[in-house]
């Protein structure tokens, strides 16, 4: 739900960028060595559409509703309800 109210506030691709990419960051963080390449992916990315463009790896590795905060900040959208948990 914070994220969903965080997306209703972002107006631009650069805040969304570095808002999506810290939620990223610390979801790929939690995969531990499964997910190096993926934080170096992650690292590589240029910008909103750099990180718009690496979301179908992190669909691959990361859960669809610990994803849905990332993509409503990338895409605006308000349909997040439910909480995300840490990745443990």
């Amino acid at each position: 739900a914070a994220a969903s109210h965080a997306a209703a506030g972002i107006n631009n691709h650069s805040e969304r960028y570095i808002k999506a990419y810290a939620a990223a960051s610390l979801l790929v963080s939690g995969l531990g060595l499964k997910g190096f390449r993926l934080q170096l992916q992650l690292e590589k990315a240029q910008g909103y559409d750099g990180l718009v463009a690496i979301l179908p790896k992190l669909r691959e590795v990361i859960d669809a509703k610990k994803l849905r905060p990332i993509e409503a900040i990338l895409f605006g959208s308000n349909e997040t309800n439910t909480p995300v948990k840490p990745a443990p």
